[in-house]
């Protein structure tokens, strides 16, 4: 079971016209660091959402120390974001801060856990501003009282860059992530190093699905972390190899997928790797009802068969003014979604998968003095509610540019 959904490393990258990718695989922030660390059946904290609202309350009743407050208020916006309250997940956030903003500096990692939290809420939420200035805030609360060499402090560093593609910030991401590497290998965290490699080259990658320009240092990118030969990085190096065959089938040759495919079903996998992920299809959509800010999404199911083929693909519950259209391209990508072959009897169902794609759209940079208008097109977010730890999944999207 998952112990939090907005506190594990792999941010789900989001930008219009280009794939959108999430590191398959990639660690949490304790794995990187080497720290411990119909829909109602959908508990991702493991207790109900009537459960950690009177546990968060009795807290605040009894004055408990922060620490236990912000965890208590994190567990509980997660079973109000599970249950499609975007908004009140938000709000509870915003009550916890206000309630212990006076500790932040003596309580620097809940801080920032609390702040990060809040940051991925605002996304599913449309709000790219309040995403990358809330990660470089969480940034800011964790660096206030852990060294700069802390493995936590790389990996919020690499969040940052996250947050800066999502807003299409490309070359400061790039030097976010760079200098994250060249840290990272002169202290020794190769762990963290490769994580940093791999969203490095999935940024390059993304742009160069529909920027010939990028495809050079995509290419080389990817490359560098294949060659790796450090034990350490070998998941990295894989998700490189099953992300360059994704690059390659995008850009019309499939011999590279077919060939990993064809490979894995000599070495099946224990966990799902995604090999092939075709677009999600959303070229003209527009929203044609309720407000831009109202929350829009679906939890969609689906097995992966031994084979890797994806099956039962559906709609397990929506909220919101969703287009039918828009599910159904998430449906339609995700049943021709190809993974490598599983360590698993040909009789055997597979792995069941859970997962939120919030629909958005974007708030745009507006002028000083002027009111913040929408994005017209529909963004993607996607967030793994899957309960175990298999690598989170890839989506693309096609979009026509404004």
């Amino acid at each position: 079971m998952r112990s939090s959904l907005f506190l594990a490393a792999a941010v789900l990258i989001a930008a219009p016209a280009f794939a959108q990718t999430a590191p398959t695989p990639a660690p949490t922030p304790a794995e990187a660091s080497g720290q411990d660390g119909e829909g109602p059946a959908i508990v991702v904290t493991g207790q109900s959402l009537a459960d950690t609202a009177r546990v968060l309350n009795a807290c605040v009743e009894r004055s408990c120390p922060t620490d236990e407050d912000i965890a208590a208020a994190v567990s509980h916006a997660e079973n109000q974001f599970v249950a499609g309250d975007y908004k009140g997940a938000r709000g509870t956030l915003a009550a916890t801060m206000k309630r212990n903003q006076r500790y932040a500096k003596q309580y620097p990692i809940p801080f920032s856990d609390l702040l990060r939290a809040d940051a991925r809420i605002a996304v599913h939420l449309g709000d790219g501003a309040a995403y990358r200035k809330g990660m470089v805030k969480a940034l800011t609360a964790l660096e206030s009282g852990v060294s700069g060499e802390d493995p936590r402090v790389l990996i919020a560093r690499i969040e940052v860059g996250d947050a800066l593609v999502s807003t299409g910030r490309y070359a400061e991401a790039q030097q976010r992530y760079e200098q994250v590497i060249g840290d990272a290998r002169r202290i020794g965290q190769p762990t963290v190093q490769g994580f940093a490699m791999l969203r490095l080259a999935s940024m390059r990658a993304q742009l160069a699905a529909t920027d010939p320009a990028w495809r050079k240092s995509a290419g080389e990118a990817l490359d560098q972390l294949i060659a790796s030969t450090d034990p350490k990085q070998a998941a990295y190096a894989s998700a490189a190899r099953a992300m360059k065959a994704r690059l390659e089938a995008r850009l019309g040759d499939s011999k590279a997928a077919d060939a990993l495919i064809a490979e894995l079903r000599r070495t099946p996998t224990e966990k799902p790797v995604l090999v092939v992920a075709p677009p999600v299809d959303l070229a003209g959509a527009r929203r044609t009802k309720g407000e831009p800010e109202d929350p829009r999404w679906v939890d969609v199911t689906y097995w992966i068969a031994p084979d890797g083929s994806t099956t039962d693909a559906d709609v397990l519950r929506q909220g919101g003014p969703v287009e039918p259209a828009w599910s159904n391209a998430v449906l339609a990508s995700i049943r021709t979604r190809r993974y490598a072959p599983l360590k698993r009897d040909p009789s055997d169902p597979g792995v069941l998968r859970v997962e939120r794609y919030s629909f958005t759209f974007r708030k745009a940079a507006a002028p000083m003095g002027w009111l913040g208008m929408h994005e017209s097109q529909v963004r993607l977010e996607m967030l793994d509610l899957s309960s175990d730890d298999a690598e989170p999944a890839e989506i693309q999207i096609r979009q026509r540019r404004s």
